[in-house]
């Protein structure tokens, strides 16, 4: 094992018992294409110029490649995430529409008030103009236009 000046013998104990056991460093619900990577150990701005006057540029520049493969893995899977929430999410605001559909435009404005401005404003996209307009009339005016806002 390279020793970094500066570390005691027991830090580097404490740091292989947290290495040992990658579990708790992964990012759950993550999906991932095999075994799921454990995250780095991030070091401390003040210890890179020392280990880069241990490490020689070829192992440097293989750890950058390394990291940012790992980081492209990540974007990945955080895109195909944020894709499946959106699907969802207009799986649910599609089945909200639906419910607005059978009521008065009384309660479905009061249920309306209970969603943020801009789920609000979703759920509205999905319904007709005349039902649009017959929903927010029995919204107060100053919460109206910021529904409104996000309508345009």
């Amino acid at each position: 094992m390279t020793q970094i000046p500066g570390r005691r013998g027991d830090d580097r104990a404490a740091d292989a018992d947290r290495n040992a056991s990658p579990v708790g460093r992964n990012v759950p619900d993550v999906p991932t294409q095999g075994d799921p990577i454990p995250l780095p150990d991030v070091v401390p701005a003040d210890l890179v110029d020392q280990m880069e006057a241990i490490l020689t540029p070829e192992q440097i520049d293989r750890m950058a490649k390394e990291a940012a493969t790992r980081l492209e893995g990540v974007e990945s899977s955080l895109g195909q995430q944020v894709v499946a929430l959106k699907k969802s999410r207009d799986a649910m605001l599609d089945q909200l529409a639906d419910e607005i559909r059978g009521q008065t435009p009384s309660a479905a404005g009061t249920l309306l008030m209970s969603l943020e401005d801009e789920l609000a404003a979703l759920t509205l996209k999905r319904l007709t103009r005349a039902q649009r307009r017959d929903i927010l009339d029995q919204i107060p005016a100053r919460r109206r236009s910021r529904i409104q806002r996000h309508l345009r």
